[in-house]
């Protein structure tokens, strides 16, 4: 695979925050006996179905709360906050049939040589990226700029992109508090990191 598969959600408000959140994976579903394949534009419609859906996939539910501040944000408040974002997937094929398969380690590599071109993919290139699942987070590249287990920040022609890791939403030993997980995310968006190299 030479690009990237899925093509990013990027919400109307992405230019000004210049922040992605980046999922782990997709995987096939089925429904009345059919399995389905996700597309190349599963992340927009998974976006999409979060904003005009309350009920949606536990993962988009979990982190929509995350994001608006609230245990049942309004049709509004999901489409406000989720416009301040692009919204991609990490492996860019699908793991396979169901929830709970996880990615191979050659899909996790692939994954790891595409990464840069997703973020090139983006325009324009972000700033800050949010990271759901620690997985993901041991799977990606090398870094030179770890500053703490869950911040580092990537260098790219100079200018740096900076990282946060957060718990999966299914994740059941550490958990999801998306109150807490809120909370994280409001004050990585409000920090004002070092955009290049001094």
């Amino acid at each position: 695979m030479q690009q990237p598969f899925f093509k990013p959600w990027k919400g109307s408000n992405y230019a000004e925050h210049r922040t992605v959140i980046l999922s782990e994976s997709a995987y096939d579903w089925s429904e009345n006996g059919q399995w389905f394949k996700p597309p190349r534009e599963h992340p927009i419609r998974s976006v999409e179905h979060a904003i005009t859906h309350e009920n949606h996939a536990r993962f988009f539910m979990q982190l929509t709360r995350a994001i608006c501040e609230h245990d049942k944000p309004s049709t509004r408040q999901r489409e406000k906050r989720w416009n301040d974002f692009a919204y991609t997937i990490y492996v860019q094929q699908s793991v396979g049939r169901g929830a709970r398969v996880r990615p191979k380690a050659d899909q996790w590599s692939e994954a790891k040589k595409l990464f840069p071109r997703q973020i090139d993919g983006l325009e324009p290139k972000p700033r800050k990226m949010i990271i759901t699942g620690k997985s993901t987070w041991n799977n990606m590249p090398d870094c030179k700029f770890r500053l703490l287990p869950d911040l580092q920040a990537y260098e790219d022609d100079g200018e740096l992109l900076w990282c946060l890791a957060l718990p999966h939403t299914a994740n059941s030993v550490q958990g999801f508090d998306w109150r807490e997980i809120g909370h994280n995310i409001r004050v990585f968006m409000a920090v004002s990191f070092p955009t290049t190299i001094s």
